[in-house]
Formats: C-alpha cells, sequence, structure tokens
C-alpha cells in the first residue's frame, strides 16, 4: 500500500522525494533511537524509506535517513536523527518517534499504542491518530497541489 500510495502522490507536480534510503543506514536510525529512548522505526516506515529517503508535498514533510541540502529552496531538509534531538528532553516522546510534520503539526509513532498520530508542535495533543501509515499517506493523494 504504501509504494502505490507513494507512486501516486510522485505524479503530483510539487512532490519531492528523494533516492531509497540504505539499509545501514535504516539500521543506524534505529539505533541511535532505541539508545535514546525513542521507538525504533516501525515496519511500515522502513518501507517507506526503503521507497524514498524523505519525502515533501502540500505541507507534508517525511523525514529520511539522512538530510538533504535543498539548494535551490535555500534550506537543509532535515533527517530524523536531528530531528529525535529536538524532542530528546522531553519525557512524553519515550517509545515515540517524531517522523515528519504537517504544517504546524507533528506526526509521530507511538510504539505503545502501536499508532500514528497527528498532534499540535506545541502542546502534543493529538488532533488526529491512525492505525496505519498508509493511512497518513492516503490522506494526500486526493489533494490538489498547492505552489
Amino acid at each position: 500500500m504504501i509504494s502505490r500510495c507513494l507512486n501516486i502522490l510522485k505524479t503530483k507536480k510539487s512532490c519531492v522525494t528523494f533516492s531509497p534510503a540504505e539499509d545501514k543506514n535504516i539500521n543506524l536510525i534505529n539505533t541511535m533511537l532505541a539508545d535514546n529512548g525513542f521507538s525504533e522505526l516501525p515496519d511500515e516506515y522502513k518501507v517507506f524509506l526503503k521507497l524514498s529517503d524523505g519525502f515533501i508535498y502540500n505541507g507534508l514533510e517525511l523525514y529520511g535517513t539522512t538530510t538533504h541540502n535543498r539548494k535551490e529552496k535555500g534550506y537543509v531538509f532535515p533527517d530524523l536523527a536531528s530531528i529525535a534531538k529536538t524532542y530528546a528532553d522531553y519525557d512524553f516522546f519515550i517509545n515515540k518517534t517524531v517522523l515528519g510534520r504537517i504544517s504546524e503539526s507533528i506526526i509521530f509513532y507511538d510504539k505503545q499504542s502501536d499508532s500514528y498520530a497527528v498532534a499540535d508542535r506545541i502542546n502534543l495533543l493529538s488532533r488526529a491518530e491512525y492505525p496505519t501509515f498508509s493511512d497518513i499517506m492516503q490522506i494526500y493523494m486526493e489533494k490538489e497541489d498547492v505552489t
């Protein structure tokens, strides 16, 4: 399902994908996350990373295993490790992992509930919860490009 979603989204003119992540980078991220009290990456997200090591479309950003220098846009797209460091001091993120953001909200995986949440980045209140990563991607399959 993730491959299907990504293939549809890739057809959108403002969609940005990256080369697939290497297994060694996925393993390094998992080790770093586990060593720092976060959840390891869920299997669905690993599948996504093996298709595209990060993703940008219409306000949705999903982080990969490496940073991406977007010279044409004048910024560096962060990776999962640098984002995790941002949240390392918050007990709320024990056994959770931030995977991306939607506008001013964050997307995280919660190992205890085995679900994905979209939450306000300031107060961390969940706006929506999803049982699968594909559910989040499907929301964007029907959206029109905003340029």
